[in-house]
């Protein structure tokens, strides 16, 4: 009787397109002995007909849609809508699928929180009337769509939660929103498991295309396994591809991304990892400058003395040079400034909120973007036109000059 689960013994019944196999220049280490192993164990599921993929994900997609009509409907779901809109018009979180809806959105969520309070006032008199005053407050929250992932992860979450103990909520129409939004997450689950299972070796296939430096396979393999499940939701079956096609996608990006962001203790950017790993493109030599003057600017954490009984932390650099206190509080700010003022308003914000500069903290492109209504390219595109002009600024060269003289020799 043949096993169901991918170990070593039946490593050899994995049809030959799908077959992972571990690069031949070095042995499998411990993590990726593991996945044949008893440790990790991964399930052999029939592979779907592209028909059936098909089937499956226009089934998911389906399920998608009436998932964001009826979230909203329900108690629970509807106050998360009202915190979340909240949480972006006070600047304390960025969405991205509601950047272009935020000039309304302080307006909207008021008129929610009105007609919220109305059906609450209602329900003891006129529980239909305060039901039709609540499908109003919905009809606002239905012009905020979420994404994909957001959508499944609220459903999931609500749908296991209970309705409130208030009157407005005691009525039979919200029991039946309950009943309907767990049986439409039941059915994601189920389709979803159904294109997900399959695949499972198509992650392990793609975890041995990296080398795991750094992370053990067994890690890579849970890594590409999110990928494979994000590849679910935004699978669009009218394009006719494989499911295993698109997946492939993600599941590399969920590794890329994985490797560079947990395989060592100091982070380098994103994109010099990728400029580094293209071989197909050669690196200019003021790119590769830049990448090592990064990498030996790196230090590293020295421990406390065994004496002390602090146990924190501390960071040196025995390199490091100090710098002249009339450079640090006169010379640099008045360079700085004087290239500010050849910036337009838009360019000096961007910028001064970029780098922390006039009192504000470092912001990433996304909550700049957040709060001047632009999008994330459009805030790179000012930040680079900005940083163009500020670089023609004679003070501005003559105090970086100044700068690098105090470098220690060896350093570039």
């Amino acid at each position: 009787m043949k096993s169901n689960t991918l170990n070593k013994k039946n490593f050899g019944d994995i049809p030959a397109g799908v077959r992972p196999s571990a690069p031949s220049r070095a042995p499998l280490h411990r993590g990726a002995r593991d996945l044949f192993r008893s440790e990790l164990e991964i399930p052999v599921k029939k592979l779907l007909t592209h028909k059936e993929e098909l089937a499956g994900a226009r089934r998911i997609g389906l399920c998608m849609i009436r998932l964001g009509q009826i979230l909203p409907r329900h108690p629970v779901g509807f106050v998360r809508f009202l915190r979340r809109m909240e949480e972006v018009t006070n600047d304390v979180h960025a969405f991205f699928p509601w950047h272009a809806l935020r000039d309304d959105m302080e307006k909207d969520l008021a008129a929610a929180r009105r007609a919220l309070a109305r059906a609450e006032g209602q329900a003891t008199r006129s529980p239909e009337s305060a039901v039709r005053t609540y499908e109003k407050a919905v009809e606002i929250l239905l012009k905020y769509p979420l994404d994909p992932e957001t959508l499944y992860q609220w459903g999931k979450e609500v749908s296991e939660s209970s309705l409130p103990d208030r009157e407005l909520w005691r009525h039979r129409r919200f029991a039946k929103v309950q009943r309907l939004l767990r049986r439409i997450v039941f059915a994601i689950d189920r389709e979803r498991d159904r294109l997900v299972m399959p695949n499972l070796r198509l992650v392990l296939r793609e975890v041995f295309r990296f080398p795991a430096k750094g992370m053990y396979e067994s890690d890579l393999f849970q890594e590409g396994f999110l990928g494979l499940s994000k590849a679910v939701f935004r699978f669009d079956p009218e394009r006719n591809l494989r499911f295993s096609t698109y997946a492939t996608h993600w599941i590399r990006q969920s590794i890329r991304k994985a490797l560079i962001d947990k395989s060592s203790l100091i982070r380098l950017p994103q994109a010099l990892h990728e400029k580094r790993y293209r071989r197909h493109r050669k690196l200019t030599d003021e790119q590769l400058e830049r990448i090592h003057k990064l990498r030996s600017n790196m230090v590293m954490f020295s421990s406390m003395s065994a004496e002390e009984d602090d146990s924190t932390y501390e960071v040196t650099d025995p390199r490091a040079v100090g710098v002249s206190p009339s450079l640090q509080t006169e010379d640099i700010p008045r360079a700085v400034h004087k290239a500010l003022a050849r910036l337009s308003d838009a360019e000096r914000d961007v910028v001064s909120r970029r780098f922390g500069l006039d009192g504000n903290h470092r912001q990433t492109l996304e909550e700049i973007g957040a709060q001047m209504h632009l999008s994330r390219e459009r805030i790179r595109q000012i930040e680079r036109s900005a940083l163009e002009q500020m670089r023609e600024v004679k003070e501005l060269w003559e105090t970086y000059e100044d700068l690098t003289l105090l470098e220690p020799a060896g350093v570039n």
